[in-house]
């Protein structure tokens, strides 16, 4: 979903986040029929970010995606019995298992169930 959305900032002239959404958030809801928005909102505001449309005008590099990461709304995905668990269409969720290999990925694990930190 981050692709498309990067596939659509070299039609985006100059401006803030909230512009960037708006001019395309019709053709999203066209092309992800069934999604949350909340989708649409992480999505693009992690490719707004990484693309630093921001700072556009100043930049003579094409835009090129250099992230390599996974965003995670706090408001659609939580952490149950050691799975991730985050809405996809409709009334479906995703659902994908942690599978622990290390104690220290079993500390994150427990720590992110006991909400230390949030997931996003």
């Amino acid at each position: 979903m981050v692709k498309w959305w990067v596939g659509r900032a070299k039609d985006f002239e100059d401006g803030s986040f909230n512009e960037f959404r708006n001019q395309f958030y019709d053709a999203w809801k066209s092309d992800w029929i069934g999604y949350n928005s909340q989708h649409a909102q992480t999505s693009g505001l992690v490719a707004y970010s990484a693309l630093n449309l921001s700072k556009q005008k100043t930049q003579t590099k094409p835009l090129e995606l250099k992230w390599n990461f996974a965003v995670i709304s706090p408001r659609i995905a939580k952490i149950d019995n050691g799975t991730l668990v985050f809405p996809t269409k409709l009334s479906r969720k995703a659902r994908i298992k942690l599978i622990v290999k290390t104690p220290h990925q079993l500390v994150l694990l427990e720590q992110a169930y006991n909400e230390h930190w949030k997931i996003g």
